[in-house]
């Protein structure tokens, strides 16, 4: 592959060539690369930078991204800030796909099933980050936040 540079990293919405037209070039009447093609999709869908500058991580799945300080870098559905977690959640609470449908007026069908996906392919990395949302993990150290701050309000 001759003639190929290395690609940069981006942040937010920037483009490859950190033009705002997505075309390396600045000219609109050539070729896109498939990066571009997805940044200028990515734009339209969002209509807005949601994540103000902020590196996006692309994964596997072309729904789920994470993004550095959104979510705490949890896998998000792309061009929202909803997490992965919360979909896999109440789906394992029962909630059928139409019913996140229901719950998510904002996400197409693939976006649920997307990140279901994601789940299924990423179980370790999930199922740690659904463990540390409940409230078990987090009620002992809220107890001994709670105790530690009466023990330095009655000193």
């Amino acid at each position: 592959m001759t003639g190929c540079k290395p690609r940069p990293a981006m942040t937010g919405l920037q483009t490859p060539s950190g033009n705002e037209s997505g075309n390396e070039s600045g000219n609109e009447s050539g070729n896109e690369s498939g990066n571009e093609k997805f940044l200028e999709i990515f734009i339209k869908f969002t209509k807005k930078n949601i994540y103000h500058g902020k590196p996006v991580e692309r994964t596997d799945h072309p729904h789920v991204v994470k993004v550095r300080g959104i979510g705490s870098g949890e896998p998000t559905v792309l061009g929202t800030r909803i997490m992965v977690r919360s979909i896999v959640e109440q789906y394992q609470l029962g909630s059928s796909v139409e019913e996140l449908l229901w719950d998510y007026p904002r996400l197409s069908p693939a976006q649920i099933y997307d990140a279901l996906a994601y789940y299924h392919d990423n179980r370790d990395e999930m199922d740690r980050l659904l463990d540390e949302a409940t409230y078990e993990h987090w009620q002992p150290i809220i107890e001994r936040i709670k105790h530690e701050q009466g023990k330095n309000l009655s000193e």
